[in-house]
């Protein structure tokens, strides 16, 4: 089972997302934050495996989100789901510790496959 914590402000986002993963068998969504803030508190609460984090929500942000739980949870992978496809976005991702990129206009297998593909190997 793949524990993932979702982190996006739009509720459509976080609806889409929750119904998507219920009706996954080895998905489990552990908790969902609005806030840079937020996903970092609850990534330290909840022990997700994967964080499927958006990277403009209020507060500090997804970027700063993704830096802060790359640092205290280095064994937590970190999907970043954008609307944003620009190479400088993504490549700014990347260097805040995200492992996987998926913009959130492409199909709906691409983000199950980067979740999945992101998740640690079982123990």
């Amino acid at each position: 089972m793949i524990r993932m914590l979702l982190a996006d402000d739009h509720e459509g986002i976080r609806l889409g997302v929750r119904a998507l993963v219920d009706a996954e068998p080895d998905l489990e969504l552990v908790g969902m934050a609005t806030t840079g803030e937020d996903a970092v508190q609850l990534a330290g609460t909840e022990d997700p495996d994967v964080v499927l984090i958006d990277l403009s929500m209020p507060g500090r942000g997804g970027l700063w989100a993704l830096a802060e739980i790359r640092r205290a949870r280095p064994w937590t992978r970190l999907v970043v789901l954008t609307s944003d496809g620009r190479a400088a976005t993504l490549r700014a991702a990347v260097a805040a510790g995200a492992d996987r990129c998926v913009r959130k206009d492409e199909e709906v297998e691409e983000l199950l496959l980067a979740v999945r593909g992101a998740a640690p190997t079982p123990r």
